[in-house]
């Protein structure tokens, strides 16, 4: 156990230098749409990064959005993709406690943890499965009592680690 807390550690004191990220996001997400478009925009982005690179994720969004926007239908998506869509226009939650969290990060939830595979693998917790026909593994999401005990020591850690939002202004 000493040796994942101290390779966290590591991770996260090599991470500090993108302590801003969500803010950024944020902020650019309200220059480009509009504050009252941030929660479906965080929503949307957040949907569409199931996955996905980043690359595809921002097609993927442009996509769904003028979708949204337009009130058409929904074009060709993987279905957990889908499904979180109709979830953001029915003005919904989308499901789990991952892609909910990504969404309210960037949308300036100070409280939200995204416990993501890079996160996993910090915790050297990356398990891996093999998607039918597909010949490499790939990361799996974390379990709900994972995510709860990862995302519980990740706010404790960024009390000590002076990584708290209201730190970061400078």
């Amino acid at each position: 156990m000493l040796l994942i807390i101290q390779k966290f550690l590591e991770y996260a004191e090599h991470g500090k230098k993108d302590k801003h990220w969500y803010r950024d996001c944020e902020q650019t997400f309200i220059k480009l749409f509009g504050e009252p478009e941030l929660k479906t925009v965080c929503k949307l982005f957040a949907a569409t990064s199931i996955n996905t690179s980043l690359k595809a994720n921002i097609t993927l969004f442009r996509r769904a959005y003028f979708e949204i926007k337009n009130d058409l239908p929904f074009s060709n998506y993987l279905p957990n993709i889908k499904m979180q869509l109709e979830k953001v226009r029915a003005g919904k939650p989308l499901s789990g406690e991952k892609i909910n969290n990504f969404a309210e990060a960037m949308a300036g939830n100070e409280n939200a943890v995204v416990v993501d595979v890079w996160i996993l693998r910090a915790y050297d917790n990356d398990k891996k499965y093999f998607r039918h026909g597909q010949g490499y593994a790939r990361s799996a999401g974390a379990t709900p009592k994972q995510y709860k005990i990862i995302e519980a020591h990740i706010k404790e850690t960024a009390v000590t680690m002076d990584l708290k939002q209201e730190n970061f202004a400078q």
